[in-house]
């Protein structure tokens, strides 16, 4: 099956971009393997287009450049997109995770369901007893925060380099900000620098929060790897600060029930955001602030998605988006304070599923 074949049967043409793309897309493709398509050879100026099937508009940006498979390449290995924007408008970024390849690995691409009845859009206070999911049934999803004039400024991937500075911005501007902590994803969260990180912003006053301990795309997982996942990293933020989160993001905001029953059972909410920097898919600095910017006109709360493993966003677009919200009238505040929820987990919390911590 040539490539083209099977992107006229999914009635869409895809155009990556390491810069941003807009992408209105059907809950799952797989794309063949590089090396399956290598032979086409470089995949120099593909053009932008819109495609039509089932009632799916598309839009793309470019790329242009050669496909080489091999582990020294560095190509996007997944593809997660994410909810953007407030109301009724449902906008989808693109957010990309890198990482180096191997020879017949794929480009997957997946897009985050919307909130079923039931589950909650963020749009409104939750019903559900504050402080994570309660034990037991399916996990709150918040996608945006239901204060009114508050904004939620969120970090994920870390602890990094990075960490401390974002809390020292946020702090010297009086501002709070959500860090959604992986165990085990640019370094170890118990190594003693990492946990140090960590422990530094929750003395700082700013919110700590699980984003899973590999980093993996929870929705291609069973449940008791979803459980492990979630339960590990939450257990070493627990030994790190003596608190357990309360609130959980899955990586590339992909969910699915799965994800929701064993968030559900721990106790945990599960968040998404209603706008995306576009860090993790390249935008430049001012395309971000231009995000912010866009956002503030609004007037309406915003759960924004920053990533704290990018220079860039820490030095350039993080201070800008401060001052852009603060002059707009937000106050930057916690996710759990945004939503009306608590940030940590009382002591009678659901257990978690024992754990080992090491990384490897």
């Amino acid at each position: 099956m040539n490539l083209t074949f099977f992107l006229s049967v999914y009635s869409v043409i895809l155009v990556i971009s390491y810069r941003t793309s807009s992408v209105m897309l059907p809950n799952a493709i797989s794309l063949p393997s590089l090396a399956s398509v290598n032979s086409l050879g470089s995949l120099a100026s593909l053009s932008s287009l819109g495609c039509i099937g089932m009632g799916l508009a598309c839009v793309a940006t470019t790329v242009s450049g050669s496909v080489i498979p091999n582990a020294e390449a560095r190509v996007p290995e997944n593809i997660a997109v994410g909810m953007a924007g407030a109301g009724n408008e449902l906008n989808y970024e693109v957010a990309m995770g890198f990482e180096s390849i191997r020879d017949g690995s794929a480009i997957k691409l997946f897009r985050p369901r919307a909130p079923q009845e039931g589950e909650g859009d963020g749009s409104s206070p939750v019903s559900a007893a504050p402080g994570g999911g309660g034990g037991g049934g399916k996990a709150q999803v918040i996608t945006t925060c239901s204060v009114p004039g508050t904004a939620a400024l969120t970090f994920d991937d870390g602890p990094y380099q990075y960490t401390e500075e974002v809390s020292k911005i946020l702090k010297d501007n009086n501002a709070k900000g959500t860090f959604f902590f992986n165990g085990q994803n640019f370094g170890c969260i118990t190594s003693p620098a990492d946990a140090a990180r960590v422990k530094a912003v929750y003395d700082a006053g700013h919110q700590v929060a699980s984003h899973s301990w590999n980093h993996k795309d929870l929705a291609t997982l069973s449940k008791d790897e979803i459980l492990s996942e979630m339960s590990s990293v939450s257990q070493a933020i627990q030994q790190i600060t003596g608190v357990r989160p309360a609130q959980m993001r899955p990586p590339f905001g992909s969910y699915n029930d799965a994800v929701l029953e064993a968030a559900g059972q721990i106790g945990e909410d599960v968040v998404i955001w209603n706008l995306d920097s576009g860090d993790s898919v390249g935008a430049a600095p001012d395309e971000s602030k231009a995000r912010y910017n866009q956002a503030a006109q609004g007037n309406s709360p915003i759960l924004a998605l920053n990533h704290e493993t990018h220079e860039s966003t820490v030095k350039d677009v993080l201070p800008a988006a401060i001052q852009i919200l603060q002059n707009s009238g937000y106050r930057l505040v916690t996710v759990a304070e945004c939503t009306g929820r608590e940030p940590y987990l009382k002591s009678d919390a659901p257990p978690l599923t024992p754990s080992n911590l090491s990384c490897g």
